[in-house]
């Protein structure tokens, strides 16, 4: 059986597309009566909303690219972990591309996420050269970095302050009695 569509919903439930489309999307204009029973069919009928004709209508994809160049350390794993939990929260979801590092590889990913047409583009932990950046700039898409640097300026990023961070550690370290720090 093929999967059931808006319309079909629509003429099980004797009710207009229009009227589906509202309610699914939390519209205006119907009784609380017509929402049960068009929420009633879609879940009889196991309906679902098409991302991708949505997407083609409000030129959004709901979907954000992560680059990465390896998927197996603690840290990549939690930046992996907090850029889910935050994209979820937002009704987005997360492609992970894994790059190992590789030119050629990241370039392929690229051209993925724009036939994907993701919304935007992290890079983490990797160096954003300005071919990666300039590709990314005509796909029209925001990027930013993540626990790396870019030879773009003007490119957004997030990550720790090393230095500063080493000079608090070490400060810590001496306020506790610690003399011999290596």
């Amino acid at each position: 059986m093929n999967k059931p569509t808006i319309k079909d919903v629509a003429k099980e439930a004797n009710v207009s597309i229009a009227t589906v489309s509202r309610i699914i999307n939390n519209g205006v204009g119907y009784s609380a009566k017509t929402k049960d029973l068009v929420m009633q069919t879609v879940q009889k009928m196991g309906y679902s909303p098409n991302a991708i004709a949505r997407g083609l209508i409000n030129k959004q994809s709901n979907t954000i690219g992560v680059l990465m160049p390896e998927l197996s350390g603690l840290v990549s794993a939690e930046i992996l972990h907090g850029i889910e939990k935050a994209a979820h929260s937002q009704g987005q979801s997360v492609i992970v591309c894994n790059t190992a590092s590789v030119g050629s590889q990241t370039l392929d990913y690229l051209k993925l996420l724009q036939e994907k047409q993701v919304d935007g583009i992290l890079f983490t932990s990797q160096f954003l050269t300005r071919n990666y950046a300039d590709f990314i700039q005509k796909m029209g898409v925001p990027v930013i970095t993540i626990s790396a640097y870019s030879e773009d300026e003007n490119i957004p990023s997030v990550r720790v302050d090393d230095e500063t961070a080493a000079y608090d550690a070490v400060q810590y370290l001496l306020q506790q009695g610690h003399n011999e720090i290596g």
